[in-house]
């Protein structure tokens, strides 16, 4: 485990839950959430999306 930042962790989570809320599957969602915090400057260095994995159903 490691630290990671608070400010892109709630972008992330919000577009992470925004896309279940779609209908999106976890694993299609999660991916969406990350590109979308990479699409954005000052976030797109891998400390801010990388530290986020899925564990059990994917579905």
């Amino acid at each position: 485990m490691w630290l990671v930042d608070s400010k892109s962790s709630v972008f992330l989570m919000n577009e992470f839950y925004k896309n279940l809320k779609h209908g999106i599957p976890k694993a299609e969602a999660l991916r969406l959430a990350q590109i979308s915090l990479m699409a954005i400057p000052e976030y797109n260095n891998p400390y801010h999306w990388a530290p986020y994995l899925l564990v059990g159903s994917w579905l």
